[in-house]
């Protein structure tokens, strides 16, 4: 799993675009990882709880930058720009994860 750890850095402290952008290359390491892994490929719940794992922190990072109290206060440009930002990177996530 450390083959991912930029991975996971940009999950947990990057923006909204450095998620998207990571997205493909986390999808790849995890396809990686269940293909050479002894230990993974045997039980698909470990593999599960990671999958979940992530997509909870995805859903947690798009929620903290989508907050219904803030985003009203946001000129509408800038509001419209950070949903589009949201849902693209929730619809990549989902491609990526369906692709591979």
């Amino acid at each position: 799993m450390t083959t991912l750890d930029r991975q996971f850095k940009n999950l947990s402290r990057g923006d909204l675009k450095a998620i998207e952008e990571t997205i493909p290359s986390l999808i790849n390491g995890l396809k990686l990882i269940w293909t050479i892994s002894r230990h993974i490929n045997q039980t698909d719940n470990e593999f599960e709880d990671i999958l979940e794992a992530i997509s909870t922190e995805i859903c947690t990072k798009v929620r903290q930058h989508i907050q219904l109290v803030s985003i009203f206060k946001q000129p509408p440009s800038e509001a419209i720009v950070v949903i589009k930002q949201g849902i693209a990177v929730i619809d990549r996530w989902i491609e990526h994860f369906h692709k591979v």
